[in-house]
């Protein structure tokens, strides 16, 4: 069986290095026939530890995030090289993390002293008292910005809140130490303060890009842990369990309240198809019995007009033939145009009688 420490990339039989992820995913089947601990019958234990490395390698290749990383940290990562600066000289407070960058560096996912648990929790510890220490070594023990103490990792029957308060607290991490080991010149040996000035400004920029380096490189760690915390994988497991219950709840309610749209419509129509039938019954009530009415009052009055039916005449005065004199129907008798008035009249033309006479007006 090949050593731990191999390429993803020769574990898996791939000799390009640009595969694409068919090309990925082909090798990885024909790797994981080749080691599965069923056909390596009499060499179960490194076949079964083959067989995870290969599960490994494949997870890092086929994530499209972690392969850059690994592509960019590959040789780093082989050797598991510590931080050193130009001069090979170590720094004592920046722990090497790049040998954490595989499934080989545990043996399970128990809480024993080769598992998965055990070896990042005493990692992290280390990493947190180290940035601790730096600090204090750098700027005093009592100096403002000492980072705090950071969460512990757990161990398997952690619960949510003290594994989520782990990963929220290391997936922001920057580290607070100097990282004066990263200097490319010595100011000291500056003849003037105008070369003083142009080094530090490149120390500085040698110091941030160290600063920025580690840091990104506990984070991608970071990432590279929680893709295979199994107490991450139940996680999602239980929230996309949880959401899906949720969903059907939701359905069920949304499904009950428009049945009752739909009753309360319902029986709204049949309220208001009654309602109506009762106002037409009403309404015919009422005009059976102005019928009723109207026939009683028209048999009244053929009773007491002695069966004979009519229009009444209208009370007033009756007219009478020339010279003769008016009376009203009480008998009173009116008096007639005077004769004068009368014999005047009748001696005009007929065309004077018609005509109008014209008034000038001012």
């Amino acid at each position: 069986m090949p050593s731990l420490r191999v390429c993803h990339y020769e574990r898996l039989g791939l000799e390009d290095r640009w595969a694409d992820e068919d090309k990925i995913k082909k090798a990885y089947r024909k790797a994981v026939l080749r080691c599965h601990p069923d056909k390596n019958v009499g060499n179960e234990e490194e076949a079964a530890e083959e067989f995870r490395a290969v599960q490994d390698a494949y997870d890092c290749l086929s994530d499209p995030n972690e392969r850059k990383w690994y592509d960019d940290h590959r040789e780093a990562i082989l050797r598991g090289q510590d931080v050193e600066n130009d001069d090979g000289m170590e720094s004592e407070y920046v722990v090497s993390l790049f040998h954490l960058f595989s499934g080989t560096c545990y043996s399970g996912y128990g809480d024993d002293e080769d598992g998965f648990y055990e070896i990042y929790r005493e990692a992290f510890e280390d990493l947190g008292e180290c940035e601790v220490d730096g600090f204090e070594a750098e700027n005093g023990k009592n100096a403002k910005g000492c980072p705090p103490t950071p969460p512990s990792f757990g161990t398997s029957k952690s619960s949510w809140d003290e594994v989520g308060a782990f990963y929220n607290y290391w997936e922001c991490f920057f580290t607070v130490l100097g990282f004066a080991w990263c200097d490319k010149y010595d100011s000291r040996d500056a003849k003037d303060r105008r070369v003083r000035r142009a080094i530090d400004a490149e120390n500085a920029k040698a110091r941030k890009a160290g600063k920025r380096e580690y840091s990104d490189q506990v984070v991608q760690l970071i990432y590279f842990i929680k893709k295979r915390d199994p107490r991450v994988k139940k996680h999602k497991e239980d929230m996309e369990r949880e959401k899906k219950v949720k969903e059907k709840l939701k359905r069920e309610e949304e499904a009950r309240q428009k049945k009752a749209r739909v009753e309360a419509m319902e029986r709204w129509k049949v309220e208001a198809a009654e309602e109506e039938a009762r106002r037409i019954l009403e309404e015919k009530d009422r005009v059976r019995v102005r019928l009723d009415e109207l026939d009683s009052d028209e048999e009244a009055g053929r009773f007491t007009s002695g069966g004979k039916g009519g229009r009444r005449k209208k009370k007033g005065r009756k007219k009478v033939s020339r010279g003769e004199k008016w009376s009203d129907d009480k008998g009173d008798d009116i008096p007639s145009a005077p004769a004068p008035l009368a014999t005047e009249f009748s001696q005009l033309s007929p065309e004077r009688k018609w005509t109008r006479k014209k008034v000038k007006t001012r």
